[in-house]
């Protein structure tokens, strides 16, 4: 019996070396994962000990709705004290007032309770008070009002930390409103208004003002569309923002005098020659420009 030997040229051993090599590599590298892997599982043979907190636990947060509802004589009045939330006002025909409420607290705050805020009736005022408002720690516990309105109030009176405010129906009344950051929006209002914005914008889209108006923003814009009737002065000052002011032609229109960079003036220093209208509207604008301009 032959035994035929087996012979390998040059060309054969070196594929075999080849074979041999990634056949190491491969082992290196499942040895090395498997080393990795132990590392981050942590199964270095410790008993496992639990020491974080459930995601599912932080920030956590409970919401209560509550409706409170007051029946209001003529000249009634509103005064809003709000720590962070949004404020929607609208105006109806009845002789109430009712405020829907949305409070979102978080339940790991260990000053959170039942009783976020106060809601009450006294003199033909209602009063609305956020129990949080000079808190800055409680900023998590959220309150958003949606507050319905007689069309003709006495009195408006806003207190509003980090709030935004809009009015979206046609109410006849006295604001007097303190904000510290958050925009303001009068989709539609006739009367006086006295606003105090430390940083956000004031939006008027359709509006007619009376008596004397001061609104002032130290840092956001202004933004006016409307009318003003007035024999008083009314001024609208921005220390770092711009003013857009477009205002309806009238006979009654007061004169504009403006204290800034003026990009248009249509009514800068105009007046109807028949105007009997003593009143003024001065814009004070210093880190921005002014655009006025008639609304036909």
């Amino acid at each position: 019996m032959r035994i035929r030997k087996l012979h390998m040229t040059s060309s054969h051993m070196d594929s075999l070396q080849i074979l041999f090599h990634k056949i190491a590599l491969i082992k290196t590298k499942a040895i090395l994962l498997l080393m990795v892997f132990v590392m981050l599982t942590g199964c270095s043979g410790a008993k496992y000990k639990e020491s974080y907190i459930p995601i599912q636990e932080v920030n956590k947060i409970k919401i209560k709705y509550d409706v409170k509802m007051f029946v209001v004589q003529e000249n009634s009045s509103l005064d809003v004290s709000n720590n962070l939330g949004n404020i929607e006002l609208y105006g109806w025909r009845d002789s109430k007032i009712k405020i829907e409420i949305n409070n979102s607290q978080d339940v790991n705050n260990n000053n959170s309770s039942d009783s976020a805020y106060e809601c009450f009736i006294s003199d033909n005022k209602v009063v609305f008070k956020s129990k949080y408002q000079n808190e800055d720690e409680n900023l998590r516990n959220r309150i958003d009002l949606k507050i319905y309105i007689p069309r003709h109030m006495a009195n408006l009176e806003l207190n509003m930390k980090k709030c935004n405010f809009t009015i979206y129906d046609r109410i006849d009344t006295k604001i007097n409103a303190n904000l510290e950051n958050g925009d303001m929006i009068i989709k539609s209002f006739e009367g006086e208004i006295n606003v105090n914005i430390k940083k956000g914008n004031i939006t008027f889209e359709s509006v007619s003002l009376k008596d004397k108006n001061n609104v002032f923003i130290e840092k956001g814009n202004i933004s006016f569309k409307g009318s003003i009737d007035s024999n008083n002065i009314s001024v609208f000052d921005t220390q770092f923002g711009n003013i857009k002011f477009g205002v309806h032609s009238s006979e009654t229109a007061p004169l504009f005098e403006c204290d800034g960079d003026v990009e248009s003036n249509d009514l800068l220093f105009k007046k109807n020659p028949v105007s009997n209208k003593d009143g003024k509207v001065i814009l004070k604008c210093n880190g921005g420009h002014i655009d006025l301009a008639e609304i036909i």
